[in-house]
């Protein structure tokens, strides 16, 4: 019996010949519209086709995107098929309405989205029509074709012009209204695909942009300049460049003086923890005879105005006191939207402080 599913470079092959041969004829139809116009209608022209969403671009574009996918999608409903006639035999003793002779089996069918097959029949002397039978061995009909205009029975007819080119007529019992459907087949559909073909129509479009995310792009990296722009403004109007970015060692030493000048004693870091953000845990004594609150507002007074033309910031649970012993954190901030939060923060201080 047929197998459906195929090696995988014949899904390839099919889907690259698809697509070249939709594209030669969409640009043939664009290159048409061109001819005999001037350059700049020439110029125009083009910026129609490509916003075009059905046009040569674009479709190439879509084409490739999703090629992996529709693939894909086609392999896995041809496995489907292979699985469901796997699971039904063939029905036997088919026999034939006029000469009532054993048929033959002549293939499968699928209907509802590839989850029913139906086994094809024909009878050995020409009697028609063929049958379609489902795998229970019940006969499926297919509803009867009418007339678009009268609801009338039509009668269909099939011709074949040549090998390629068919034309299914079909015309109402009642009215006589005629309605003709062309299919031709591709006649190159069976032959090796040219790699130049494939190069220009299949290649050519992997991760290229539509005209509309090009336009995006331009106007993204517009954004973006104006953007920075903003950023190169504001640095310059809030002094980012003159905030102090001291490293672990120099910040130890700094705040070991402060600590040192207000009399606590044994200042030290512990291990920092990276990051986004370095955070830094710190411990200090306080040998004097101050009470938890005069000791704790006097360090953290302290290490603030330390701190505070600098990236470094004392997180928000402040700092902790017991038996004299007191422990806090330090946060390093290091990305640009913070540091020019600092900025206008300093800058806020001294506006404050010039206009008292």
């Amino acid at each position: 019996m047929e197998k459906y599913r195929q090696p995988d470079q014949y899904y390839l092959d099919q889907y690259d010949r698809d697509t070249i041969r939709q594209l030669k004829k969409l640009e043939s139809y664009e290159l048409k519209e061109m001819e005999g116009l001037s350059d700049l209608d020439v110029w125009k022209k083009r910026i129609e086709h490509s916003m075009n969403p059905n046009g040569f671009q674009m479709t190439g574009v879509w084409r490739a995107r999703n090629k992996e996918r529709l693939i894909l999608e086609q392999k896995m409903a041809d496995e489907g098929k292979d699985r469901l006639v796997l699971r039904h035999p063939i029905p036997k003793d088919v026999k034939c309405n006029d000469c009532n002779s054993t048929m033959q089996f002549e293939g499968t069918m699928f209907k509802e989205d590839d989850a029913q097959v139906l086994f094809v029949f024909k009878c050995s002397a020409g009697h028609l029509p063929k049958k379609a039978i489902r795998p229970d061995g019940s006969e499926h009909y297919f509803p009867q074709p009418k007339c678009a205009k009268c609801g009338g029975k039509v009668i269909s007819t099939t011709e074949k012009k040549n090998e390629n080119h068919f034309k299914f007529i079909d015309t109402c019992s009642l009215c006589g209204h005629i309605e003709i459907d062309e299919f031709e087949l591709d006649p190159e559909r069976e032959k090796p695909i040219l790699e130049e073909d494939r190069k220009t129509y299949c290649t050519f479009f992997i991760n290229r942009k539509t005209f509309y995310e090009d336009l995006k792009a331009i106007a993204d990296l517009g954004k973006l300049a104006e953007e920075n722009e903003k950023q190169k403004r504001e640095k310059e109007q809030f002094e980012v460049d003159k905030i102090e970015r001291p490293n672990i060692p120099q910040l130890e030493k700094r705040l070991t003086y402060i600590a040192e000048k207000n009399d606590f004693i044994k200042f030290q870091f512990d291990k920092p923890e990276m990051g986004r953000h370095v955070v830094i845990s710190f411990s200090l004594q306080d040998p004097s005879n101050r009470n938890e609150q005069e000791s704790v507002k006097l360090i953290t007074t302290s290490v603030k105005k330390a701190l505070f033309h600098t990236n470094w910031r004392l997180m928000t649970e402040g700092i902790s006191y017991r038996l004299s012993y007191l422990t806090g954190r330090l946060k390093s901030h290091d990305q640009e939207e913070d540091i020019l939060k600092i900025a206008k923060e300093i800058k806020a201080k001294k506006e404050k402080t010039n206009m008292q």
